[in-house]
């Protein structure tokens, strides 16, 4: 069976599994904890449902569904980007058999009898995947496996499982480490990893806030966050876009503060939607809206004040969907207001799009403001830049 997840013809690798059964056509070559998954699965049984937990190809999936066609199959990821990437490269060979599902926890209904866990070792905290390991034993059934795979050596991945499931085998060599855990008893205590913590701006009022492994800034305030909060200006029945949420920590602080008409969260991690939630409702926020979303907003216009505080890594490329998200959602005269630790590409980029741009410095951050103007007077900023 030909497997193809890239569009490059020029430029692809190509790699054979299972006595040459499947060939997988990628750019650069499947991740070294993938590879370890699909040299197991035929050694694995029959198993009749099957968790794919944080893989970012497919590929995996769409090998076990041909080995095991009457078994489900679920590829689960926190982050709704690589869920959406998944549907574009596998398309052709998803099945009824597969689903992919983007979610901050693991459903504990389904009773797995095989989880593989792919753990990105670059990117991913201990304390997430400690989290995700308890989430797993509960929910495999009474012997169900548990297979955890990472791209480096990783001795206290062992510790981790051994807490969890007791007994287990593994193998770590020089870019892989690789887990295999039956589950044999309930656990007998669970470790809650949600933390509790208060913001305070200034002399507004302080908002309670919790956050769980994976979420950006877990266990403390943001100091970006706390900086943007400080600066910036509301009016009453402002319509508010928070991007890039997290814990919901800025959106939150200006409903319990200020008379607003509406707030709009939008993140692409589950886990940060799912706090943001939690913290709406230990709040009292009740007029709010909650987006999922890898890609901005659909709908434009309709808001009149934007924040943001966008991740700094991707070279300005998730910025740069920020402050055009915030460019399009707002209406005329909207205020735009972007934190970043060095903010002078932000700075430029704002000043061409907005035909504005003002720097303010806070707490060791930069905030951008830009006001969205008619595109007269934007044109004649832009052209003074010029001259």
């Amino acid at each position: 069976m030909l497997i193809q997840i890239t569009d490059e013809i020029k430029r692809f690798k190509k790699e054979a599994f299972i006595n040459d059964k499947f060939v997988v056509f990628s750019r650069s070559g499947l991740n070294i904890a993938e590879k370890k998954f699909i040299t197991l699965l035929p050694k694995i049984g029959n198993p009749k449902n099957i968790l794919i937990l944080e893989n970012r190809t497919g590929v995996s999936a769409i090998i076990a569904t041909n080995l095991f066609p009457d078994a489900k199959i679920r590829i689960q990821t926190i982050d709704i980007f690589y869920i959406n990437k998944m549907k574009k490269r596998i398309k052709d060979y998803l099945t009824n058999n597969i689903e992919l599902v983007c979610a901050p926890y693991i459903d504990q209904m389904n009773n797995y009898d095989l989880i593989f866990y792919q753990i990105s070792a670059e990117s991913v905290p201990k304390e997430l995947t400690a989290d995700l390991i308890q989430n797993c034993h509960k929910a495999l059934k009474q012997n169900g496996k548990l297979i955890i795979a990472t791209d480096s050596q990783a001795d206290w991945l062992k510790n981790n499982v051994k807490k969890i499931f007791g007994s287990f085998s593994f193998d770590i060599s020089k870019n892989l480490t690789s887990v295999i855990a039956k589950k044999r008893n309930n656990l007998k205590k669970i470790k809650n990893h949600k933390v509790n913590f208060e913001m305070t701006v200034l002399n507004k009022k302080k908002i309670n806030l919790s956050s769980i492994p994976g979420v950006f800034a877990h266990r403390r305030v943001d100091i970006g966050a706390q900086a943007l909060s400080e600066v910036v200006e509301v009016k009453e029945n402002d319509r508010v876009l928070d991007m890039g949420c997290g814990c919901g920590s800025i959106g939150i602080f200006l409903a319990k503060n200020y008379f607003l008409d509406k707030i709009t969260f939008l993140d692409a991690s589950s886990r940060a939607t799912f706090c943001t939630e939690e913290n709406c409702t230990m709040n009292q926020i009740e007029n709010y809206e909650m987006i999922l979303s890898d890609n901005g907003l659909e709908r434009q216009n309709g808001f009149t004040l934007f924040v943001g505080n966008p991740p700094y890594f991707s070279h300005h490329k998730i910025s740069k969907l920020f402050i055009d998200t915030a460019f399009d959602s707002l209406e005329q005269n909207g205020r735009a207001y972007i934190v970043a630790k060095t903010a002078k590409w932000h700075l430029n980029y704002m000043a061409d799009l907005f035909g504005n741009a003002e720097l303010i410095e806070r707490r060791g951050y930069q905030i951008v403001k830009s006001i969205k103007m008619n595109n007269e007077i934007r044109n004649c900023q832009n052209q003074d830049r010029l001259d």
